[in-house]
């Protein structure tokens, strides 16, 4: 798209003139690769935080269950004094 623009913009500009080609072909491709960077880094950070969460998830499990144990056993005390 950068690259197109790019092109569209000089022809309006600069008229018929083919030398401004190779100046839009690599503005188009710095966009793209910068483009694919960031989408990159972008997936590789959602994919962590989703590994975080599921962590977190099976931690908040496994203390919510360690509770109740610990719940049950307190109001079983108190019933029995």
């Amino acid at each position: 798209m950068v690259g197109v623009g790019g092109f569209l913009l000089d022809w309006l500009l600069l008229g018929d003139r083919g030398d401004f080609l190779y100046s839009d072909a690599l503005a188009g491709s710095v966009a793209g690769l910068l483009t694919l960077i960031a989408l990159t880094y972008y997936n590789k950070s959602q994919r962590s935080m989703i590994a975080r969460l599921r962590v977190i998830s099976e931690v908040n499990h496994h203390v919510r269950n360690a509770l109740s144990a610990v719940l049950y056993s307190v109001e079983l005390s108190e019933n029995e004094s």
